[in-house]
């Protein structure tokens, strides 16, 4: 889906989201900034830029994403390296990598899918390391800002790591001798800017090609997605239930036991006092944006686990750390316990033999073999789904925008000849009126992999 924002982009159409994901109504040429499109320009951008040099290729969006992590990582790892030597840097690199390896079994699609958790962690990672490593100056608090603005334009949700390095900057302005204190609250200063930078420069971009009343209505869109979207209902009986509910959840996605989170929770503070000052700096500025995350996703989200896997990203490096440079025998001892801990119960749980099948070359082939078979048979037609998830490598491969549509949009009631394609790894088949109209009014025209496209009545 984001893809094809980058992939509309790059071909002079602008930021033009042509899948419709909400479920109204969709305007036929598309919708420009779509309040939808979830994940920000950071992501969208260097996409685009690919697409316009090589097309729109189906592994275009994932080599660029690992790409740019491997950039950042390698950012983080030689300011580590410069504060601290290679050996204590290339260990923390390990150990990251390893948990990173043990926690996401069910989430490595996070890694080469467009879909802006990793790449906001990333930054946010950067902002920290450039606050915390570098020699104290307006330009190092400017760039960690512009790092941070750039995350939260990535992904809302590490607005809460924004603010969380925020306080901390504001906790020594605070601790500041009265003479001094203007002199450090100009660095805050410096540092909002830089973080407000990247958002008012894509917000002056979109109020540019909208007009004001859209705009607005753009923001109101917007709030009313994150409302919809990011906060939970509070159906729960109580904190507890919550409470535990979360934890299983962690427990079950990402195979963090309760014995070995609660013994990192122990140890962790003892280890992170005992850090080299500038890791400290480091990690306390990512401690606090942490903690507002775990917060925010056991109290007021709807609970997915994807709203907790940045805290995962950042526990894994602020763990990575604290173990490979902290001191204190016993501390130690107690993390890597916890470590193994994870290790043991999360490797186990990854599909070695996963990219060996190479089930996501597979898929694209299939994509790529249908939506030029439809371009090639039904060259002015548009072609309806299910919902959207079906349509979106069909949309990034189609040379057509906006080929694809909902089959239960207002528009289309009106259609007697239908075309209608589905992928048979999102198919809801609890849906009794779409399996009702395809059963009784569907005919198979093409069957090809995962996709099966039906000429209905």
């Amino acid at each position: 889906y984001f893809a094809v924002v980058s992939k509309n982009l790059a071909s002079g159409l602008g930021y033009l989201s042509t899948i419709n994901v909400r479920g109204n109504d969709f305007d036929y040429g598309g919708v420009l900034f779509d309040p939808g499109i979830s994940t920000g320009a950071p992501s969208i951008l260097p996409v685009a830029i690919v697409i316009y040099l090589f097309g729109p290729l189906a592994p275009v969006p994932g080599l660029v994403h690992i790409a740019l992590y491997a950039v950042l990582v390698a950012a983080m790892a030689f300011k580590v390296r410069a504060v601290s030597g290679k050996v204590v840097a290339g260990g923390i690199l390990t150990l990251f990598v390893l948990l990173i390896v043990s926690t996401s079994a069910y989430h490595f699609e996070q890694w080469y899918a467009q879909l802006g958790e990793v790449l906001a962690a990333m930054l946010v990672i950067m902002g920290a390391a450039v606050l915390g490593m570098s020699p104290s100056g307006y330009r190092a608090y400017f760039i960690a800002g512009l790092f941070m603005g750039g995350a939260v334009l990535t992904k809302q949700l590490a607005a809460l790591y924004f603010a969380g390095a925020y306080l901390v900057i504001l906790y020594r302005v605070l601790r500041a001798p009265c003479t001094k204190r203007a002199f450090e609250f100009k660095f805050s200063l410096i540092f909002f800017i830089g973080g407000c930078v990247p958002i008012l420069s894509f917000e002056l971009w979109k109020m540019s090609v909208l007009s004001l009343a859209s705009w607005l209505e753009n923001w109101q869109i917007f709030y009313h997605l994150l409302l919809q979207n990011g906060v939970g209902k509070g159906h729960h009986s109580s904190f507890s239930q919550l409470l535990l509910e979360r934890l299983d959840s962690v427990q079950q996605r990402f195979f963090i036991s309760w014995y070995a989170l609660i013994l990192a929770l122990i140890v962790y503070p003892f280890l992170l006092l005992s850090l080299p000052d500038k890791l400290k700096r480091f990690s306390i500025f990512l401690v606090f944006g942490s903690v507002l995350n775990v917060v925010y996703w056991v109290g007021w989200s709807v609970g997915w686990p994807r709203y907790a896997y940045m805290a995962i990203i950042m526990g894994a490096l602020l763990v990575s750390i604290a173990q490979v440079a902290g001191k204190g025998r016993i501390s130690r001892i107690l993390m890597a316990l916890s470590i193994v801990m994870v290790v043991f119960s999360g490797v186990p749980k990854i599909n070695w033999h996963f990219p060996a099948k190479a089930s996501l070359n597979s898929n694209a082939h299939d994509a790529q073999i249908v939506a030029s078979y439809i371009e090639l048979k039904h060259q002015e037609e548009s072609v309806q789904t299910q919902w959207w998830a079906h349509v979106a490598a069909l949309e990034y491969l189609s040379s057509t925008p906006h080929r694809y549509s909902l089959w239960n949009e207002p528009r289309n009631r009106l259609i007697s000849k239908r075309l209608l394609i589905t992928d048979s790894r999102f198919l809801v088949k609890d849906d009794a009126s779409f399996m009702a109209f395809l059963t009784n009014s569907c005919g198979i025209e093409l069957a090809y992999g995962i996709y099966t496209l039906y000429s209905c009545k």
